[in-house]
């Protein structure tokens, strides 16, 4: 999500900060300069991370300022492709939803990579509909998405007065679903399960022992002298699944859906 970039800049130092030591107002006017600020194809500069080098210091004639040619790197955010990113819902339309990281706003997840069946309603909210039950989305709600796109729109020549700020930088992501096999599924059940009994949070032995301990009559069934799985096994496990995936990828596990099956304590 964040990474260094080494840069080289010419800057010019104004005579009312050559009072100062040079590192500390080379530092400064930098920041003025990038902080804040989008790199084409870089990334949102975050800070001014350290000064490499630094050659000159000229005063050309006709100038106060003296030349310097810095080295510097500056700490970027740029998420990579494929990066998941836990980020919070701003707003929502028709276009799909506008999510946030408090210091970056520019997230759009727009509405054909939302989860299948989701619908919008009269007020805005999307709301995923699935067979344990509707979820909306709701504003300020945190949610789990995958970046698959980093866009540089060039800026406009003429913008209206009523248009929406202009974006430099903008992360298109899509709704982040964990692909997991049976087994997989299962371990994550498991962990899920212990966050939820008297065990430490991810502890799968304990996760096991609480599934198997109150499910004991759907997850087993007496064949002669043997114990034998019984045929709900793979439909719990699966459903299990289903539920501990969907909570994942809004980051939170609704009441609703943990007593929607008796088999999820």
């Amino acid at each position: 999500m964040f990474c260094l970039s080494l840069i080289e800049h010419n800057l010019r130092l104004p005579p009312h900060l050559l009072n100062r030591p040079l590192v500390d107002a080379i530092k400064d006017e930098l920041e003025r300069l990038y902080l804040d600020k989008v790199i084409t194809n870089l990334g949102l500069c975050i800070s001014v991370y350290d000064i490499q080098s630094l050659e000159g210091g000229f005063i050309y004639p006709g100038e106060g300022s003296s030349t310097y040619k810095v080295v510097f790197r500056l700490l970027i955010f740029r998420p990579f492709v494929g990066e998941v990113i836990c980020a919070k819902l701003k707003a929502s339309d028709a276009t799909g939803l506008h999510l946030t990281l408090g210091f970056f706003n520019d997230i759009h997840v727009p509405v054909h990579l939302l989860p299948k069946e989701s619908e919008v309603g009269e007020d805005g909210i999307w709301v995923w509909k699935h067979e344990f039950g509707d979820l909306a989305m709701d504003l300020d709600e945190e949610v789990n998405v995958r970046v698959t796109k980093i866009n540089y729109p060039s800026s406009p020549l003429e913008q209206d007065a009523n248009a929406q700020p202009f974006a430099p930088m903008q992360i298109i992501a899509k709704f982040f679903e964990k692909k997991r096999g049976k087994r997989k599924g299962s371990v994550t059940l498991y962990r899920s399960m212990a966050s939820f009994g008297e065990a430490p949070p991810g502890d799968l032995k304990a996760g096991e022992k609480i599934f198997k301990t109150k499910c004991v009559q759907c997850h087993t069934v007496e064949k002669g002298a043997g114990r034998k799985q019984g045929q709900q096994t793979h439909l719990i496990l699966n459903r299990s699944s289903n539920l501990i995936r969907h909570a994942f990828i809004l980051n939170r596990f609704p009441t609703r859906l943990l007593k929607a099956c008796i088999f999820v304590h």
